[in-house]
């Protein structure tokens, strides 16, 4: 809905579809489901689905092109233009992803080149790049929102779990200035709210698990423990059962 706002606000109405993944899990209501990718949770409700498009996920170790790192040519990236340029760009608002693939394709993560080469398409073509840190937001991947592995900046976030460390439910959207600015200087509001909305009791629990992560250096220390697991479970490489 932000994205789509945006668009109507910069003066491209036209601009509604998302594109997304296959393998992603983004929610469960009519618009979220459209763009996740996990097929058999949306097979009984195909019939409201939303025609939103998707391209494979990046995933090198059953690579959907039977390609392989360097030499692909990044052909799981430049998918995203070749739909683009088949829907049309002038009907796509945003693209959004799993920093690093959860629930459907566990720790599924793309080469070093995958999301800057993402970075580039969106923004060659007015689309909002949304990244999903619903999982891997807050320090759970040893960094403190888990696109900031590739250094590159989103135009929205979504989180979730890691804000409040599961005590409490809250979610929330984080937004580039350049998405708040056109629409809050060129329109009054942004029309969109929940019955539990701005709670303040799940407010101040987020806050207070934030104030204990930084105090604690949790996010560093996870960026350690997770160095010394990957140490520890490379020996299993050497088994035919572990990719």
């Amino acid at each position: 809905k932000m994205a789509r706002k945006y668009h109507i606000e910069t003066g491209n109405p036209k601009k509604y579809k998302v594109i997304s993944r296959w393998q992603s899990w983004h929610g469960n209501t009519i618009g979220a489901l459209s763009m996740s990718g996990r097929t058999p949770w949306r097979a009984d409700y195909v019939p409201y689905l939303l025609d939103f498009p998707h391209i494979p996920p990046p995933y090198c170790y059953r690579c959907p092109y039977g390609k392989t790192y360097p030499t692909c040519d990044m052909t799981c990236a430049h998918e995203l233009e070749r739909v683009i340029k088949q829907e049309g760009s002038e009907y796509i608002s945003a693209f959004i992803a799993e920093p690093i693939l959860g629930t459907s394709a566990a720790g599924v993560t793309p080469p070093p080149d995958y999301y800057p080469t993402i970075r580039e398409i969106c923004d060659r073509y007015n689309i909002l790049m949304i990244v999903d840190e619903v999982v891997t937001g807050f320090g759970r991947t040893g960094v403190n929102f888990g696109i900031d592995h590739w250094g590159v900046v989103p135009d929205i976030m979504a989180t979730g779990n890691g804000l409040s460390s599961g005590y409490t439910p809250i979610a929330a959207t984080i937004a580039h200035e350049k998405i708040y600015d056109a629409i809050y200087k060129k329109s009054s509001a942004f029309v969109h709210g929940h019955t539990y909305g701005g709670n303040p009791l799940s407010c101040a629990v987020a806050l207070a698990v934030q104030n204990y992560i930084e105090k604690h250096a949790l996010v560093s220390q996870c960026a350690q423990m997770g160095a010394l697991m990957l140490e520890r479970l490379m020996p299993f490489q050497e088994l035919p059962i572990v990719g």
